[in-house]
């Protein structure tokens, strides 16, 4: 009669410990939990740029948020994609242009930095070159 107890509590502590485990596994980082904050406040439709850790940056239109991941549509291939919180560094609202040479959306933002770069050092170059 003891022993099928036995086996009930055996068999209980192990789902437990599977449970658990299991919950562990699925906690995010700190980084990803603010992420995944950002995200979900996102509105369905909202036009967004995605910088993955290991990928080329991504333009499209948000389309819904899960727990570990969210979808979006990217504009470049014309697909629905599911992305997870893991894989990304950072979502941005709207998206830059469009580059007619590459055939892909691109981010202005750093082509005006480069360009600011630039002008200000023909400028410094004049003033250095008037003042001598």
């Amino acid at each position: 009669m003891h022993r099928p107890r036995l086996l009930h509590f055996c068999a209980s502590l192990a789902l437990i410990l599977c449970v658990a485990a299991t919950s562990v596994a699925q906690q995010l980082s700190p980084a990803t939990t603010k992420l995944r904050a950002h995200v979900q406040s996102i509105s369905s439709g909202s036009k967004i740029s995605i910088l993955f850790l290991h990928e080329d940056e991504r333009f499209g239109t948000f389309i819904s948020a899960a727990d570990t991941t969210f979808r979006f549509h990217d504009i470049d291939t014309q697909q629905d994609r599911t992305i997870s919180y893991d894989d990304v560094r950072k979502v941005k609202l709207g998206y830059g242009g469009y580059n007619s040479a590459a055939h892909r959306h691109i981010d202005h933002t750093k082509a005006l930095i480069i360009g600011g770069i630039v002008i200000g050092g023909l400028i410094a170059l004049i003033i250095a070159g008037a003042r001598s």
